[in-house]
């Protein structure tokens, strides 16, 4: 553990230094002082991925959480800085800075964050060193049938089908509504089929069984399942909408990392990663293309004017868009200093959502919309104005700033990292496992790259809803008289 113990002390320092930098932070945006914010944040990720790992399950295992997350946050939050620096920031032509006075001081908030992550980290992996098995007392043996759950997605396909907007799948997402009620049927359906494959997921690992070859577990997975998950990720495509896509393909590969023979290497995880990008990127040049032609005419001529784009001046092009929400945490630091902070305000919000109905309550009573609540909404007002055109999302470090400030930020990353270590180690390095336990990690897996340019507590909205179609389609095994099979009876 001599190693760690000096990486450790060196993420303090660090941590110690950036906070020197905030006190003294200068109100001039200069490429100096953004690239002196870099180094900071390089040596500290390169100390952190050089610790030793003492869980034998995450040891040279690239694909998780805490890899995808850092992965995401550091595009989001320093992607443009890196850009700013290197001379291709004015091709962009638009306004990422918002305020050039308080970038600065931007930049060391969201570095002292992910040090506090790192540190975070590091403080919860002395904890049940050298246990290559974690105990699972009181977890459940019994392999369920995911023919419940199988029989939800059925239900809820045939509902987002009968009640969308058809106008919506010719690349009108964002600017076209689905209707309220296919919203609700495509949310349901997409947890759905992440409900079955943790459901799968759990009993192969209760049972033994390993693969060593993806194209054999996705065949494992049955073809009703795949024939469903491909309509509905044709509709989702023909769209233009990615989220969906981009969640359900990590859910479905985290699956088979659980189940895989061997562990994904990081040049495995940066390609996955880069092709993600690649494709999402194009979709968003795919949406904003006006009307006119169908759709696959617009990706012919969203590819060719993605290829001929002023974003071709970026370090990365296919993460420009996603970087672009660094302007959210340009704006929360702007509005904190003319008008303070929201005392809590967003974090308040999000704990009552994640009571089914709550956000409703909380609207009668206050007479407020629900996007007032959510900083997301609450920044695009205050960059666009009160009549935005689009939303422009929000940062998780801006999410949490506006609410507590730079130490808030420190502390709840801190704390974010220990949840973190506690689910990877739970799941990566144990063979029994709780619903809500899997129900936490593939929902937290799945978001992984996108927490970055969201929220920390709205994912466990997900997590109850996610948790709750799962019982659902426990009970529905019952009374379709599927039964309860031990381990010990396989």
């Amino acid at each position: 553990m001599a190693r760690n113990n000096i990486i450790l002390f060196g993420e303090v320092l660090i941590a110690i230094l950036l906070a020197l930098e905030l006190v003294y932070v200068p109100t001039v945006l200069s490429s100096d002082f953004l690239g002196r914010v870099l180094v900071y944040v390089s040596v500290a990720s390169g100390l952190f991925f050089l610790r030793k790992e003492n869980q034998f399950g995450l040891k040279r295992q690239y694909f998780k959480i805490s890899s995808l997350f850092l992965i995401g946050f550091i595009i989001v939050h320093f992607q443009i800085y890196l850009d700013y620096i290197l001379g291709g920031y004015p091709d962009f032509g638009f306004d990422v800075m918002i305020n050039d006075r308080l970038v600065p001081k931007a930049s060391l908030i969201s570095a002292l964050a992910v040090v506090s992550y790192y540190i975070g980290y590091l403080f919860a992996s002395y904890f049940k060193a050298g246990t290559n098995h974690i105990q699972v007392d009181r977890i459940s043996t019994v392999i369920h049938s995911n023919k419940g759950v199988l029989l939800l997605m059925v239900v809820f396909l045939l509902l987002f089908l009968f009640s969308a907007n058809w106008d919506y799948f010719n690349g009108n997402y964002g600017s076209v509504s689905v209707g309220i009620l296919a919203d609700y049927a495509q949310e349901s359906l997409l947890l759905s089929m992440i409900g079955y494959v943790l459901l799968f997921v759990r009993n192969e690992r209760l049972i033994g069984r390993m693969y060593g070859n993806f194209i054999f577990y996705i065949k494992s997975l049955g073809s009703t399942f795949l024939v469903i998950c491909g309509i509905y990720l044709f509709l989702v495509l023909i769209s233009g909408d990615r989220g969906p896509i981009l969640q359900f393909g990590i859910s479905l590969f985290g699956g088979y990392v659980l189940l895989a023979k061997r562990k994904m290497k990081f040049t495995v995880v940066l390609l996955f990663i880069f092709a993600g990008a690649t494709f999402i990127s194009l979709l968003g040049f795919v949406r904003e293309i006006g009307n006119g032609t169908d759709f696959w005419g617009r990706v012919d001529k969203a590819y060719t004017l993605r290829e001929t784009s002023s974003i071709q001046s970026s370090i990365s092009p296919s993460t420009l868009e996603l970087a672009g929400s660094v302007r959210t945490m340009h704006a929360a630091v702007d509005y904190a200093e003319s008008r303070g902070h929201t005392n809590g305000l967003f974090q308040v919000f999000q704990v009552i959502s994640i009571i089914p109905g709550a956000g409703t309550v909380v609207k009668y009573f206050t007479g407020m919309e629900n996007t007032d609540f959510k900083s997301s909404a609450f920044l695009t007002r205050h960059i666009l104005g009160a009549n935005p055109d689009r939303g422009l999302g929000t940062t998780v470090v801006a999410d949490i700033f506006l609410d507590f400030g730079t130490m808030g930020a420190v502390v709840i990353f801190f704390l974010f990292a220990w949840f973190i270590r506690y689910l990877e180690v739970n799941v990566y390095s144990a063979q029994l496992f709780r619903l809500s336990t899997l129900a936490l990690f593939f929902i937290f897996l799945s978001q992984a790259l996108y927490i970055g340019r969201s929220t920390i507590l709205v994912l466990f909205n997900e997590v109850v809803f996610l948790y709750v179609l799962l019982k659902v389609g426990l009970f529905v095994n019952s009374f379709l008289g599927y039964k309860k099979v031990k381990v010990s009876d396989k």
